[in-house]
């Protein structure tokens, strides 16, 4: 690609980012609505995970058998990675790295296009978005107040701690770690309805989430190491780029269903 092709996308891949309060407005008109509403975040080790789908061989991290233990260690890598693709298009919003542009490792939009996925018809996000929000509690205790708040964690126990530090109340929590279990999942908050559940479950987490959004009609945000970070200050921090015009944002939304 051209220096000045690489200029027109990066700048459009950009613009298309939507704001992090524009993320917050949809998740409270979901939960609002009932509405199912999830949002996955993919890094390196997704686009990995997807090109060795692609190319059938097992690549980078996905070669490692200490980051498959560690992150999908129920399962084999192809079938974490078909339901990682198929979860991508389903979701509400798809979360991409600023670094894409920078860092190959991160250009998870390439490789979505490799496998007949158009990043441009895909509502996304800052993949940064759960540092965002865990800088601004206020946030999360506005969206989750008076609805019931479920946890998707390795260790439930320290999320409700951290999240009681902020004013919000877990009524809900699955451990997630190794041995993560989709369907076991599904079972316990089928069991344990919740409203909104905060998500932190690596690569083979993404599927988890849109499926508990469509089978429980449950808002899910892939929050990530986003409670590790949870803040008890309250900072105003409208995200890492100005909301743009609305005109622009609704020609790029249009663009997305052509």
């Amino acid at each position: 690609m051209s220096d000045e092709k690489n200029r027109i996308a990066k700048e459009e891949y950009f613009a298309m980012m939507e704001s992090l309060p524009f993320v917050c407005q949809s998740m409270r008109d979901a939960l609002e609505h009932g509405r199912p509403w999830s949002l996955i975040r993919m890094g390196d080790g997704e686009r990995m995970l997807l090109q060795s789908l692609r190319t059938g061989k097992a690549v980078g991290c996905v070669k490692d058998s200490g980051w498959l233990n560690r992150y999908i260690p129920t399962v084999h890598w192809k079938k974490a990675a078909s339901e990682l693709l198929e979860a991508v298009p389903r979701a509400t919003y798809v979360g991409l790295s600023h670094r894409a542009f920078d860092n190959k490792n991160y250009a998870v939009h390439e490789e979505l296009a490799k496998h007949g996925l158009d990043w441009r018809k895909l509502p996304i996000t800052t993949a940064g978005i759960h540092v965002l929000l865990s800088k601004q509690p206020e946030r999360i205790r506005e969206i989750s107040e008076g609805r019931k708040f479920g946890v998707v964690y390795w260790k439930p126990e320290y999320a409700e701690k951290k999240f009681a530090q902020i004013g919000v109340k877990v009524s809900a929590g699955y451990p997630y770690g190794h041995g993560a279990d989709n369907d076991a999942a599904l079972q316990y908050f089928g069991e344990n309805r919740c409203d909104l559940v905060f998500l932190s479950g690596g690569p083979y987490g993404k599927a988890l989430a849109v499926k508990l959004a469509e089978e429980h009609g449950t808002a899910v945000f892939d929050f990530g190491r986003g409670i590790e970070l949870l803040s008890t200050k309250v900072e105003n921090v409208a995200g890492r780029r100005k909301m743009r015009p609305k005109k622009t944002r609704a020609q790029l939304r249009s663009r997305r269903k052509a």
